[in-house]
C-alpha cells in the first residue's frame, strides 16, 4: 500500500470534523512548503528596496510598538 492510500484509508475512517481538521493541516503544511522554498529568493530580490530613512522610521515604530505591555489584558 503507497503511503497515499494509507492516508485515504487512515482518513476515510474519520469522522467528518476530523478528516476537515486535517485537511487544514495539510493545507497548513503545503502553504509553510511553498513559502519556506520562495523564502531565500523573495528575501535576495527585496534586498536594497527600502532606503535607510524608511528603515529608521519602521525600526522605531517597532520598537515603540513592542516595548509596551498592557497589563489590562484579559
Amino acid at each position: 500500500m503507497t503511503l497515499i492510500e494509507e492516508v485515504v484509508k487512515t482518513l476515510e475512517e474519520l469522522p467528518n470534523q476530523e478528516q476537515q481538521e486535517v485537511l487544514a493541516f495539510f493545507h497548513g503544511l503545503a502553504v509553510r512548503h511553498r513559502h519556506s522554498e520562495k523564502s531565500p529568493k523573495l528575501m535576495l530580490e527585496m534586498a536594497g528596496t527600502i532606503d535607510l530613512d524608511y528603515a529608521d522610521m519602521l525600526e522605531a515604530i517597532i520598537e515603540a510598538g513592542c516595548e509596551q505591555v498592557d497589563l489590562n489584558v484579559k
